[in-house]
């Protein structure tokens, strides 16, 4: 079965697939990685769950003493991912404040 794309040229179907898995490809690398808001989140989600400064301390520590988020990030993610992030970070905070404060 072969479907026309213009009058005289048509694909078969093997090359149809193919010209949809390459549009896929490059639509799936136009997305923004957030994987160090996600990185963020879950840290925060742990370090508050933590029962003690030790462990709070632990879960933190991949965002306290890491990077942040990289120049890169900075002008490709949109606003509301950087904000996440920042609600991330400031969460992480609130929690080890809260054992610092016994």
């Amino acid at each position: 079965m072969q479907t026309a794309i213009r009058p005289g040229l048509s694909l078969s179907l093997p090359a149809r697939a193919m010209t949809v898995a390459t549009c896929l490809t490059v639509l799936a690398a136009c997305q923004p990685d957030t994987s160090r808001v996600d990185s963020a989140e879950e840290a925060a989600a742990s370090t508050c769950a933590c029962p003690d400064r030790a462990c709070a301390l632990r879960s933190a520590t991949p965002i306290t003493e890491g990077r942040g988020l990289l120049m890169e990030d900075y002008e490709n993610l949109p606003q509301e991912e950087i904000a996440r992030y920042e609600a991330a970070v400031d969460r992480i905070t609130d929690c080890l404040t809260r054992f610092e404060r016994g």
